[in-house]
């Protein structure tokens, strides 16, 4: 605060993340700067707060790691399996030459990892094939689409926490 030349009587609210280091009863920075300027109103950080909530349980921690791995196993292992999956992907003149995230390309998936035959691509042949699965994926889109609007929607300039 001294560094910025910022006066501790024009601070009016600060948010935090509900660390210790910042909202401890005995040495936080929002006791100091209570005992500073005592009308300072402290709040948790809505995106923080948000956050929080929004940990996933174990299932769809876990389908969302396979599903990670499955989008590696086709970009990242190699070069020569991204070309593959785009080829795959234009033959069939699917919607997108891409594999995203959000892609409706379920049966596509299911046919290139059956064409690779690997002990790996193998592996993943359960999520495409298994409906509670696709049910789940379909849930958990939904979810996190909606955390990132929310966590997009308080940024940016004029945006203020009693407009939310």
């Amino acid at each position: 605060m001294d560094t910025h030349n910022i006066p501790l009587d024009k601070i009016i609210g600060v948010a935090t993340d509900g660390a210790p280091a910042m909202v401890g009863r005995q040495s936080g920075f929002v006791k100091h700067l209570m005992d500073v300027t005592p009308t300072v109103v402290p709040f948790h950080c809505i995106i923080h707060k948000n956050m929080l909530r929004s940990k996933l349980n174990a299932d769809y921690k876990n389908l969302m790691l396979n599903i990670m791995r499955m989008i590696n196993f086709f970009k990242n292992k190699s070069a020569l399996r991204h070309r593959q999956l785009r080829a795959f992907l234009q033959n069939l003149e699917a919607e997108y030459d891409e594999l995203l995230t959000h892609n409706n390309v379920r049966n596509e998936v299911d046919s290139f990892l059956s064409e690779i035959d690997t002990e790996e691509a193998n592996l993943f042949l359960e999520l495409p094939r298994s409906e509670q699965k696709m049910v789940d994926m379909a849930v958990l889109v939904d979810f996190l689409s909606y955390m990132n609007d929310q966590n997009v929607k308080p940024q940016g300039d004029g945006k203020y926490v009693i407009h939310l």
